[in-house]
């Protein structure tokens, strides 16, 4: 990834993964294949003005997905 940080991959199911990364927020991209990206668009979580959210950490439960994420002043 030539921009972004700190990702954490996660299977979704028929040989595709997401990824989620810092990069003035939390954003994602998906693949096929591990090695090529494509991302999505918009940003998955924004952090409020002074903050930074980053570190995404998913976890799959029973219901769902969670994802959790480190909050800091920037």
């Amino acid at each position: 990834r030539e921009q972004g940080s700190v990702s954490n991959t996660v299977p979704l199911g028929n040989n595709q993964w997401r990824q989620y990364y810092c990069n003035d927020g939390i954003k994602s991209a998906l693949s096929s294949n591990g090695l090529n990206w494509r991302d999505e668009s918009g940003t998955r979580i924004v952090a409020d003005a002074g903050s930074m959210a980053c570190d995404p950490a998913p976890l799959k439960t029973d219901q769902g997905w969670i994802l959790f994420y480190k909050v800091s002043p920037e």
